[in-house]
């Protein structure tokens, strides 16, 4: 089997750029996380997806993990994995202990945990969003249409190389 083929990843804004910040129990976060959820079950249930790759970034990238593993618990005879692509060690360094709880939480239960760097480096990032894209034939995007940042740049890639893209737009 093609693992590409039935990969997806996510590119989408840390907390600072929602309207709601940091406050997951603001009814657009909820709704948010509703509509990520109903995509990535429909790319499991009707197009076959199995593997997910997740960031780890703030945000975004810790709801598309979480749900990961909540569908992985729903349907275990789909085999779902989940690969944490961290751009560095320690990235969680600097976050909240509440946020680093969730993070080495999502570790633990993922099936694979790839380094994209040993340090920070002021690409690693990047070169943490192009391995996600190019492990993938479908990017989910939590996205507010600004046409800046790394949430841009990695849609634009994911365009250059022909990956499947969903935008999930969160001012809607």
């Amino acid at each position: 089997m093609d693992l590409k083929a039935v990969t997806c990843s996510l590119t989408g804004h840390r907390p600072q750029k929602f309207p709601w910040k940091y406050n997951e129990t603001d009814i657009r976060c909820n709704d948010l996380k509703i509509r990520l959820e109903k995509a990535m079950e429909k790319a499991v249930l009707k197009d076959g997806y199995i593997h997910f790759i997740s960031g780890m970034a703030l945000g975004s990238d810790i709801f598309f993990a979480e749900l990961a593993l909540k569908l992985k618990a729903k349907y275990p005879e789909k085999k779902i994995t989940l690969e944490c692509a961290i751009p560095h060690r320690n990235q969680e360094g600097r976050w909240s202990d509440a946020y680093k709880m969730r993070y080495h939480n999502i570790l633990r239960e993922s099936d694979k945990v790839t380094f994209l760097s040993e340090r920070y480096t002021s690409n690693c990032m990047m070169d943490r969003n192009k391995y996600m894209v190019n492990n993938s034939s479908l990017l989910f995007a939590v996205y507010s249409l600004d046409e800046k940042g790394g949430t841009y740049n990695t849609i634009k890639y994911a365009q250059s190389v022909g990956v499947d893209i969903e935008i999930l737009d969160i001012l809607n």
